[in-house]
């Protein structure tokens, strides 16, 4: 469903943008593995209608196009980092075994005020510093995403030591991180 002008529209094309009442509406989208298969809303809202209407293009094909309010916005906005306790602050290692090779984790956390962040770089063959974009901890539970690399950490702080599990897709392995010696 689009989102325009504060409200929600639904139709038979889904996504738009509106700069104002009666001005056109354009969108461009691109496929993030196809960058040159593009999509086009190229719409129209009368004053005082609660449609859009106009044409979608994809691949040199056009085809009409009508979007309808439906009723309020329904936005879900992305998850945010949260702020990390302090016992976390600093930086994690540990190793695990995956298809016969050792792999050395290591995981550096420090609080900000919109959050933590985390630097989280695993070494095996290659030497892969991953690029983080969600750092939560909901009670004792801790954990680091790098959507972009299909990595995840998801731990507990017991006994000094921060334990859980390195999931990279479908694949989970358990793995133990102690504070790293200064």
């Amino acid at each position: 469903m689009g989102r325009i002008d504060h409200h929600s529209w639904a139709g038979r094309e889904r996504h738009a943008a509106h700069r104002h009442q009666g001005a056109i509406a354009r969108c461009k989208f691109r496929r993030e593995r196809v960058a040159r298969d593009s999509n086009e809303l190229a719409a129209t809202r009368s004053s005082g209608e609660h449609k859009l209407a106009g044409n979608f293009e994809q691949a040199g094909n056009r085809a009409p196009a009508t979007l309808q309010k439906t009723g309020l916005p329904q936005v879900e906005y992305p998850p945010r980092s949260t702020p990390v306790a302090k016992e976390l602050e600093g930086e994690w290692k540990g190793d695990y075994e995956m298809l016969g090779y050792t792999r050395h984790v290591s995981i550096k956390f420090a609080n900000h005020p919109d959050g933590a962040t985390a630097d989280f770089v695993i070494v095996g063959r290659k030497h892969n510093v991953l690029p983080v974009d969600l750092v939560t901890q909901e009670g004792e539970l801790v954990t680091v995403d790098s959507h972009e690399t299909g990595f995840s950490f998801e731990g507990r702080l017991r006994d000094g030591k921060l334990t859980g599990a390195i999931r990279q897709i479908a694949t989970e392995t358990p793995l133990v991180l102690e504070r790293a010696k200064s």
